[in-house]
């Protein structure tokens, strides 16, 4: 099984969707889950979005979106200590409307970190950036 969550970040809090856990490899969901963050500009498209990816998908009759404070979202940016004290999904998907800029601490061999800005749209699969693999990290900036 290999498990995504979507994050989206605004200004005042920070919404996880629920984690989708059903053979969510690449070749089966990759551009459809890349496509569905890229054009979300606010919150409500974000709620839309992932209840119609449930909706064609999954099914799940949980909550779909969870609400954090932009500071304990802030907390799990490092993971290059305890991925899993944070994150559970193989892969996550991030989107940032917020204003601010966000640097993840990764746990590759060189503990490089990337920052995610205003706008931008990211994929990692667990905490890694590999480099013979760049579909394993991939950035977009729609500004």
């Amino acid at each position: 099984m290999t498990r995504w969550t979507f994050v989206l970040i605004l200004w005042d809090k920070v919404l996880l969707s629920a984690e989708f856990n059903w053979d969510m490899y690449p070749e089966w969901f990759w551009d459809e889950a890349l496509m569905l963050l890229e054009g979300v500009n606010t919150e409500q498209e974000f709620r839309d979005r992932i209840k119609k990816f449930n909706e064609d998908h999954f099914w799940y009759e949980e909550d779909l979106v969870l609400e954090i404070p932009v500071s304990d979202f802030e907390d799990a940016l490092d993971m290059s200590e305890d991925y899993f004290k944070y994150w559970f999904s193989d892969w996550l998907f991030f989107k940032n409307l917020s204003k601010a800029s966000y640097v993840f601490k990764l746990d590759d061999e060189d503990k490089r970190s990337v920052i995610l800005e205003q706008w931008e749209t990211m994929r990692l699969n667990f905490w890694h950036i590999w480099e013979e693999d760049e579909w394993m990290f991939y950035i977009v900036n729609e500004d």
